[in-house]
Formats: structure tokens, C-alpha cells, sequence
């Protein structure tokens, strides 16, 4: 439930016809029932459109992660978001909700940012990327320069940060 798919689904039940201008690629475990059935029935409808891949190897995930024009991180939590990371470093444009992480994506430019379980929101990103077709090669092609800390430099600023939390007592 922490990841937000069901957000997805909900935004999808608010304009169905838009699978028609689009393919949605789901990567991991679906551990929902409600989100389950609602993906399924997705699939029963739009077959072509709807892909469950569930949960993939180290392997499978890099390869995937590789073809897909945009992703979708609708997480309602993250501790730090590494998919984020993972995905941007590869080049990948990311629609994201406002969790921890999110401020790697500067909206319209390598991504987007909406309010956590806002389905309206996410809609109205998935509408406007339809309606520009340009707008996708863009973003990626910026989501491709988004700097991106190494784990020395992400573990150096977290050092700091306790050092000047402990140097404010």
C-alpha cells in the first residue's frame, strides 16, 4: 500500500481511454488485493497496454528500467528513494509523488512532482505528457544530466548534518 499503485489505478478509472496513448509496466509486488483486482481488471480491458512483471531480479530490473520512457514512483513513504536515483541515473524521466527524494525532479524538466496520493494531479501529468509528445524526449534527455550524489558524498552530507546537530548543543 506504501507504494502507491492503487493512486495510479485511480487516476487510470478517471480517464480509461488514456491507455490507449499509453503502456503501463508494473515492477514488483502487488501485495493489495483491491490494487490487484483493479489491475487485472486494467488488464482484461486494454491487454496490450498492461504488463505485470512482478518483482524482477537485479538483472531483469536494469534492463527494464532501461526501455521504459517514463516511471511512475507514487510512493505515499520513502526513507531515501533509490529507485528515484536509479532511474535518473540511466537517463529515465520520473513522475513522482512529494516523498522523501522527490526534490531531485525539478518539475517539467527532468520529471514531475505531485501531491502524494493525488490522483487528480497525477492524471492531469499523464495528460499533459500525451498531449506533448516532445515534452518526453526532453525530459529525458535532461533526466540524463541530474547530478546525482555517490553513496560517499550522500553519507558525507549526512555526517555533517550530525555534526552540526551534536556543535548546536
Amino acid at each position: 500500500p506504501r507504494k502507491g499503485l492503487r493512486v495510479v489505478l485511480e487516476a487510470i478509472g478517471k480517464r480509461p481511454e488514456i491507455m490507449r496513448a499509453m503502456k503501463l509496466i508494473i515492477v514488483g509486488d502487488i501485495v493489495e488485493n483491491w490494487t490487484y483486482q483493479a489491475l487485472t481488471a486494467l488488464q482484461e480491458r486494454v491487454p496490450t497496454q498492461v504488463e505485470i512483471m512482478g518483482k524482477l531480479p537485479d538483472e531483469l530490473m536494469d534492463e527494464t528500467m532501461r526501455t521504459v520512457d517514463i516511471a511512475v514512483l507514487p510512493s505515499l513513504f520513502e526513507s531515501y528513494n533509490i529507485t528515484l536515483r536509479e532511474l535518473l541515473l540511466r537517463g529515465t524521466p520520473v513522475i513522482v509523488s512529494d516523498t522523501y527524494g522527490s526534490e531531485k525532479i525539478c518539475p517539467g524538466v527532468n520529471g514531475f512532482v505531485f501531491p502524494r496520493g493525488d490522483a487528480d494531479a497525477l492524471m492531469d501529468i499523464f495528460e499533459r505528457i500525451v498531449a506533448e509528445p516532445s515534452l518526453l524526449e526532453q525530459l529525458q534527455a535532461v533526466a540524463r544530466r541530474t547530478p546525482i550524489e555517490t553513496l560517499e558524498e550522500e553519507c558525507a552530507k549526512l555526517v555533517g548534518v550530525y555534526h552540526s546537530l551534536l556543535n548546536a548543543e
